[in-house]
This record gives structure tokens, C-alpha cells and sequence, in this order.
């Protein structure tokens, strides 16, 4: 069984109407550090910085930004 947390930050961004360039001057971190999380490049995130990116998202929970996949035969939850 393997597990795997992904952000939604693309799907968020479309909903909003938002570029990268944007979310990351929100946000208050670097451009390079929402393309990253945008391309799973990244194995550790701070917490400070999804929290950053929740509030500039305007999402009322961390919760929103993250989807959870339990793969086990392939099937995904």
C-alpha cells in the first residue's frame, strides 16, 4: 500500500483566477517555491508555508489544499 498527500494548488489557482506570480506575491514566498509544490518537487514542506498559501488561497482550513491517495491495486481514496 503506498501513500501519497498532493496539494491542489493548480486546481485552487484556476478556481480563483490566480497566476503562480500572484499566489506567490500573496503569499510571501517565492515563485520558485509554488511552481515546485505545484510539481511535487518537493519531498518536505514547512508548515508556515502552507499556511501562508492557505491564507493568500483564502481557504478557511490547510485541509483544502491537500488531497489524499491510499493506492493499494491501484485504486485511489
Amino acid at each position: 500500500m503506498t501513500r501519497k498527500i498532493q496539494l491542489k494548488i493548480k486546481q485552487l489557482l484556476s478556481e480563483r483566477g490566480l497566476t503562480q506570480k500572484t499566489l506567490a506575491e500573496k503569499a510571501g514566498v517565492r515563485g520558485n517555491t509554488i511552481s515546485d509544490l505545484m510539481k511535487d518537487d518537493r519531498t518536505a514542506v514547512h508548515f508556515e508555508t502552507l499556511e501562508k498559501v492557505a491564507q493568500a488561497l483564502e481557504v478557511e482550513h490547510i485541509s483544502e489544499l491537500l488531497d489524499f491517495e491510499e493506492n493499494e491495486n491501484g485504486e485511489q481514496e
